[in-house]
């Protein structure tokens, strides 16, 4: 039984030689005048000698042969007569004759391109196999390449071959000159099943949005929730402080610090793209959220239990902010927004002289300290020279309205394409958010300070000084500082 299974293998292999050896041998007479267009040339050239073509029209519709004349030549060399001086490649196998077109530019100016390969499903190229896409046909070549160009949009190809099941993919995207470059395996058809014409394999991309953030959750190992760029697209949240209250379990301070399970700050662990964040407060583990943008957010998920690949310094959650990829086009996006506090927006606010660029949270020079100030005890006559220095008015109290809060986020991204279908990008965003906020304070007690001689009580103690105000509580720093430096003056 061995032998003879070698025996077949032996006779096909010497009849495929036989074949193409008969193709390179066999003698065509053919010529054609200049200026001819090269589809009608090679269709006429095909038809003569019996052979099979493969190419795409869109690619090669406009070349015109330089006039051919063949006299008693094999197939092959009146070939390259034929797409002499022209930007093609010819191949070879069996009848089928492939035409590649070789140019790097689009042949439609302004429009995107789709290329790939179909092979089957051990690797092997498929030749000859009908690609078709919004009408129009080409077939793949000697090595199972294809290349078609379109109109940027989205579309729907489906691709035949004999022997082969049918197979159609849907939502392919052409960008506007660039090259969507794609591959697909066919599954060879079964020779028992006969009634079946057509199968079709349907797929969608999975980007940043929820249903792809729900599937990542089921097949996680630990207990986490998070959203999407898709939900925190539809809220009016401008920074990442004001997404996480939207999370479930997630409670946030000031829209700023997160608290997960009633596990404070100190027990939780922020992250970016996997790297932990360091804290933003000086002698807290604390993290503030709302420096993060959202523009620049594709998910946060904040995973509630351990895993070997995490950091395991929290016991509450550990929050990591996903930033989103280089984006797939150009994007510029502005977006303002206003706030309305009942508390704070019109109502009298009590602040001292202000600079023109508090608005924006900088100071520009009006609370300066005097230059050269030294530490002196109050009986160094330094200490009075000192504080006439202090030229600016500080410390006077002014009335004033405190405004509606505002917020503006200004975001970028762009795309560059590189050589061989490389591209680089990136993607930004800046925030500036204003907040007017009023605390009353009922009353405020220190100690015996600045008042050694005050007059004992019944029990021989010096009272407290007892300040009754209401206002900002720096307020009540800056009264006990003008009130020192009117004494000194």
């Amino acid at each position: 039984m061995k032998s003879l299974k070698c025996g077949f293998t032996i006779a096909a292999l010497f009849f495929t030689v036989a074949a193409e050896a008969q193709e390179l041998v066999q003698k065509v007479s053919f010529s054609v005048p200049s200026s001819r267009p090269l589809i009608e040339v090679l269709e006429e050239f095909a038809g003569k000698t019996g052979m099979r073509l493969a190419y795409s029209k869109v690619d090669i519709k406009e070349l015109k042969v330089k006039g051919v004349k063949c006299e008693n030549s094999t197939i092959n060399s009146c070939l390259k007569d034929i797409t002499n001086g022209l930007p093609v490649v010819f191949r070879l196998h069996g009848d089928l004759i492939s035409i590649k077109y070789e140019s790097s530019a689009a042949s439609v100016p302004g429009n995107g391109r789709i290329s790939g390969k179909i092979v089957d499903e051990v690797g092997n190229p498929v030749a000859g196999a009908e690609v078709n896409i919004a009408g129009r046909t080409t077939a793949t070549d000697n090595n199972g390449d294809f290349s078609i160009d379109l109109p940027s949009g989205m579309y729907n190809l489906t691709i035949k071959a004999s022997k082969y099941n049918t197979l159609r993919v849907e939502k392919l995207i052409v960008t506007n000159k660039e090259t969507n470059t794609v591959s697909f395996a066919l599954n060879r058809a079964s020779d028992k099943i006969t009634d079946i014409k057509e199968v079709v394999v349907t797929a969608t991309r999975k980007a940043d949005t929820q249903a792809g953030l729900l599937t990542q959750q089921k097949k996680a190992a630990q207990m986490s929730d998070g959203i999407s760029a898709e939900q925190i697209a539809k809220t009016p949240d401008n920074d990442v402080g004001g997404t996480l209250k939207r999370v479930t379990g997630i409670t946030t301070i000031d829209n700023k610090y997160v608290v997960v399970r009633s596990m404070g700050e100190r027990w939780n662990t922020a992250a970016m793209d996997g790297i932990n964040l360091p804290s933003t407060e000086t002698y807290n583990q604390n993290f503030s959220f709302d420096i993060i943008p959202t523009a620049m957010v594709e998910s946060v998920v904040v995973s509630k239990s351990a895993t070997p690949d995490m950091n395991a310094n929290f016991a509450g959650g550990f929050v990591e902010v996903r930033t989103k990829d280089i984006p797939n086009e150009n994007f510029t996006t502005v977006s303002m927004g206003t706030s309305y506090n009942d508390q704070a927006a019109f109502k009298e606010f009590l602040t001292r002289q202000r600079g023109k660029y508090d608005y924006f949270g900088y100071d520009d020079g009006t609370r300066d300290f005097p230059k050269g100030l030294e530490a002196v005890v109050q009986t160094d006559p330094r200490f009075f020279e000192q504080s006439r220095q202090f030229t600016n008015d500080n410390f006077t109290t002014y009335k004033t309205r405190g405004d509606m809060g505002s917020n503006l986020q200004l975001a970028l991204g762009r795309t560059y394409a590189l050589q061989n279908n490389n591209k680089w990008g990136f993607a930004g965003a800046f925030i500036i958010r204003n907040e007017q906020n009023k605390l009353d304070i009922d009353h405020t007690g220190r100690g015996n300070w600045l008042d050694t001689t005050g007059v004992p009580d019944a029990n021989g103690k010096i009272p407290f000084i007892i300040l009754k105000t209401k206002g900002h509580p720096t307020i009540i720093i800056l009264q006990l500082q003008e009130c020192l430096t009117s004494v000194c003056s």
